[in-house]
């Protein structure tokens, strides 16, 4: 019963630790790259100069941007900690602003006059840069974070390890000292009455054959 009551309680952990660690750590070095890819696409839309490729790299932002929002909401799952979550909240009230100009700049720049294209870039520049920064190091915040906090409990998880194995062989060492004390109770309880038995065999021997028992 201990050591499955141990397997469970590890296994539980462990479940743990790999749902909200490791998988979300997964799940934030892939809106990182997915961010990088959205600003990536924007640049795109807003320097070319051909109809065809301003459009296939539009198509591929707003794909990119959906699939980014997707991987945040997987991260916020995760997050189990006070600072972890302030972190993220940083990074929805920034990705607001974000949002706002990046539509701006799209809206404004995805053609191929130069001159919009030029108005365009000069946000991206002096307005939209700030903002990415933010929120891609508050996204770098927020991996280191479950990156130390995943090595935290990976070391209570192998403390707890040796703990219930501790435990483990503690319960099958007094087990069989129980068991041993058992046999020996119940060995006695059998060895006493054969010995009060054996006693009065021999005195109705003697009472029966005096003469020969003395012989």
């Amino acid at each position: 019963m201990i050591a499955l009551i141990a397997v469970m309680v590890i296994s539980g952990r462990y479940s743990y630790a790999l749902n909200n660690y490791g998988f979300a750590q997964g799940d934030i070095g892939r809106a990182m790259f997915e961010f990088a890819d959205i600003r990536s696409s924007l640049r795109a839309a807003i320097g070319y100069d051909e109809v065809s490729a301003i459009e296939a790299v539009v198509k591929q932002h707003e794909e990119v941007k959906v699939s980014f929002q997707e991987s945040l909401e997987q991260v916020e799952h995760t997050i189990v900690s006070k600072g972890g979550r302030a972190t993220y909240e940083e990074i929805i009230a920034d990705l607001e602003e974000y949002w706002k100009l990046d539509t701006q700049i799209m809206e404004l720049g995805a053609t191929t006059d130069r001159e919009l294209c030029k108005q365009a870039q000069d946000i991206a520049l002096n307005e939209l840069a700030d903002v990415y920064n933010r929120i891609y190091e508050n996204l770098e915040e927020l991996l280191d974070v479950k990156v130390a906090e995943g090595n935290k409990l990976a070391s209570t998880l192998s403390v707890l390890k040796w703990i219930l194995a501790a435990i483990i062989l503690a319960a099958i060492v007094a087990a069989m000292t129980l068991s041993m004390r058992i046999g020996v109770k119940i060995a006695k309880g059998i060895a006493i009455p054969l010995k009060n038995w054996e006693t009065v065999w021999r005195l109705l021997q003697w009472e029966i054959y005096p003469v020969i028992f003395l012989k």
